[in-house]
Parts: structure tokens; sequence; C-alpha cells
């Protein structure tokens, strides 16, 4: 097995006592730096630091390295904390109903919500003041770096990234789980009738959807894991599970779910794994906290490929999509388009010549495809 190393069992071992509030055992043989990386990998250090430094006989010069990574990663959640307040008051001023997504939400599940890493703020609002948030965030200094598929991005450096999405998933991908009625069934928050909160149900339901789209698509870390494992914890007994199955098995995800649910609470309850969770641990060890790009287009062409060889012909037709994307993604990729259809033709040719000026990254992205038929 690729990652699932003695590192990979120790950093299980901690994120296990992390998470359930126990004292961490000293473990022989460690490679520190390894584990180190293999948490960065993750995103799950600081999880793990507060058990770790409490653990007697790790070298004082790994320790601090922890520690390091730990205090930049507090000073960085600090800033995204101040901000998101502060545009979180804008949406308020302006009488836009927004809803907190992801890991603003599953962090409350964790003993301390500083334990459950996030690298941005993924919200849902209302679109019909897309213009009026497009202006709350360049005024506060953010460039929209990516504006296409289902959210528009906004960054500001020095790591300061807010997802204001328009819907849950992208109607042009392979997998797009349809959340009719979610603002019908989330519940306004008491003291703010713009925030709403999502209903449990659906939280859990896109929580999952969310963890399968990037194993299925470019891989997934364990953190999504860990992110399960808590929540059911917490709210299994007052999940709606017959309405929560009807909708895994129409998205034809339920295997899934019950695997990786089963896995998380074999691993982080330290039980022995099977011989197909041992397996499926691997797959979420070998990939980073959101898997990569080589895996992604792997799956993309085997999508394409429909079961059969990836060929010169499954290759051609996937850069033909790179360089001409279907009119909905064009449009969702490029805002002049929803008022100008007409200029379709004149946003194709922008790609390529964009394409061309980005001459290494597209040889880059050629090989990959070439390369991804091996």
């Amino acid at each position: 097995m690729t990652e699932n190393n003695r590192e990979a069992r120790y950093l299980i071992h901690l994120l296990s006592c992390a998470i359930n509030e126990k004292q961490a055992e000293y473990w022989d043989g460690i490679d520190y730096s390894r584990l180190l990386k293999l948490s960065f990998k993750h995103q799950v250090f600081s999880t793990i630091y507060s058990v770790l430094s409490e653990v007697d006989g790790v070298p004082s010069e790994h320790m601090q390295s922890f520690r390091n990574y730990y205090m930049n990663y507090v000073q960085q959640a600090l800033m995204l904390s101040s901000e998101r307040n502060a545009i979180f008051d804008e949406l308020i001023e302006n009488k836009i109903r927004y809803m907190p997504l992801k890991g603003s939400i599953l962090k409350g599940y964790y003993p301390k919500e500083i334990m459950r890493q996030m690298g941005d703020i993924d919200v849902l609002y209302d679109t019909n003041y897309r213009d009026t948030v497009a202006r709350i965030m360049s005024d506060r200094g953010y460039k929209n770096f990516s504006s296409g598929e289902n959210s528009d991005d906004y960054k500001k450096e020095p790591k300061l990234v807010f997802e204001f999405h328009r819907t849950l998933f992208f109607e042009e991908s392979n997998f797009n789980p349809r959340f009719d009625n979610l603002w019908d069934l989330a519940t306004p928050d008491d003291d703010n009738e713009f925030l709403y909160h999502m209903d449990i149900n659906n939280l859990y339901l896109h929580s999952v959807c969310h963890m399968y789209k990037h194993y299925n698509f470019g891989g997934c870390g364990i953190r999504f894991l860990a992110d399960t494992y808590l929540m059911l914890k917490a709210e299994n007994d007052n999940l709606d599970w017959q309405w929560i199955d009807q909708k895994l098995n129409e998205y034809g995800i339920k295997d899934f779910e019950r695997n990786t649910k089963e896995l998380a609470f074999a691993m982080f309850e330290e039980k022995e794994l099977n011989e197909a969770q041992s397996a499926l641990l691997d797959t979420f060890l070998t990939f980073g906290i959101f898997g990569t790009q080589d895996n992604a287009v792997k799956a993309q062409l085997s999508s394409l490929a429909n079961g059969n060889d990836i060929d010169a012909k499954v290759l051609a037709k996937y850069k033909l999509h790179r360089l001409f994307p279907p009119k909905r993604k064009m449009i969702a990729d490029y805002r002049v388009l929803e008022k100008h259809r007409y200029l379709l033709p004149a946003m194709y040719v922008y790609r390529l010549i964009k394409a061309a000026f980005n001459f290494k990254k597209t040889k880059q992205e050629i090989d990959m495809i070439n390369n991804s038929k091996n």
C-alpha cells in the first residue's frame, strides 16, 4: 500500500485522539518530517497539534516545526474570520440573504473550531445581488480570480479566499445532484433575518456529495472522513435517514456513503480495518486534501471512454472539449455572455489566444492529457 505506512497510521492515531479528546501515545521510529508533510498534505496539522504537543519524546526541533505551521494557520484563520464578519455585515447592510457552507458549519462539530482547517469561506447567496456582491468584494480589495461554473471566487493577499456559490453543483458536470427547495428548508437565524442555516439533512447530504465529487474526479483526503465521523457522532439520531437514503440512491452514491461512513468509524475508533476498508483508506491517503489535477483528467477521460480504452479518439475529443467548452459553461465562465450571447464565437477565439499566450501552461496540460492514457 503506497501511503499506508507507519507515519500514516500514526497520523490516524493522532487524529483519533484529537477529535475524541484522548491522550495520544508515543510511537517509536516515526519520521516527523514525513508526518508533518503528510498532515500538511491532508490539511490536518492544526487538528493533531494539540495532542502531539503533549506527547513525551517528540524531538523539540520537529515539535517546533509543527508549532510554526500551527501558529501561521492560527494567524490566517483569525484574518479570515475577521474578513468573514465584515463581509457578512455588508451582505446584511445590502439585504442579501446568505447561507454559510461546508467548513464554516462543520468546524462546529470539532472539539475546538480551530482544529478544523479551512482555506476559504464558502457561502450560498441570493444571486439577484451578484453585481452587488462583486462590488462589495472589489471595494474590499478582492480580485475575482474565477467566475464560472457554480461560484464566483474572490481572493485578497495574503491568503484570503471567498467562494460565493450561486448553486451547490454545476449542471454541466457529470455529477450534478439537485438540492431543490434548499432555501425553503433552511432556517432563518433568530437574530439575523438574512442569515440562513442549512437544514441538518441537507448539510449531511451536501457533505457526502461534496466528498464524492472530489473523490471521483480528482481524489480527496482524510479530512473529509473526520468531518463525516464527527457530524454523525453528533447528529445520527437527528437525521431523517429514509429521506437521505432515498436521495443517495437517486444520486447513485449510496454505496460510497456507506463505505466511507464505515471506514470513518473504524478509523477513528481505531478498530482493525478489513481488506476493502484498508484499500479505500489507501486511496484517500494517496491524494491530498482535494486530489490532483492529473487524477481529475484521468477521471474525465475515463468518463468519455465509457468503459473502453482511452485511445487517440478519446484524447482528441477531450482536447476539443477543453478548447471549446459547451455553451452553458462558456456563459458561466464569461459573464458578458449572459446578456450578449452573440459574442460567443469571439469568446472562443479569446480562449484560443489566451491558451497561446500561456503556452507553457497549455503545453503542460496537453502533456498531462497525452500521458493520462498510460
